[in-house]
């Protein structure tokens, strides 16, 4: 794994949780049905990263854990109704595009 891949897979991330960038089209994308296929698919990559990793880099592994529970975590919230109990207690999960690059954060910190 060099710092390029990395580079590659967050380009990948990235453009693959678009359909769930709140920050472009506000909050209802994170719970559009182009989000609830784009989570899948992030998560799939993040494995990909995983597998690329060994176990090598303990942090960066973490990092993909905690992103891809997050991720899990989120599902539950997508069929939930506007302004439910449910739906609030989702608020705490809110998936952010900053939260999608905290696995290269973490690669970054284990290669200095």
């Amino acid at each position: 794994m060099t710092n390029d891949t990395i580079d590659s897979y967050q380009r990948i991330i990235t453009a693959q949780f678009e359909p769930c960038d709140m920050t472009k089209s506000g909050a209802a994308a994170l719970f559009s049905s182009q989000c609830a296929s784009a989570i899948p698919e992030v998560s799939e990559t993040l494995a990909d990263v995983q597998e690329g990793l060994g176990t090598s880099y303990p942090r960066t592994s973490a990092a993909i854990r905690e992103t891809q529970g997050k991720l899990a975590a989120w599902l539950p919230c997508m069929g939930s109704p506007a302004n439910s109990p449910q739906r609030q207690a989702c608020t705490a999960k809110l998936l952010t595009p900053a939260s999608m690059d905290e696995f290269a954060f973490a690669w970054y910190a284990e290669n200095r």
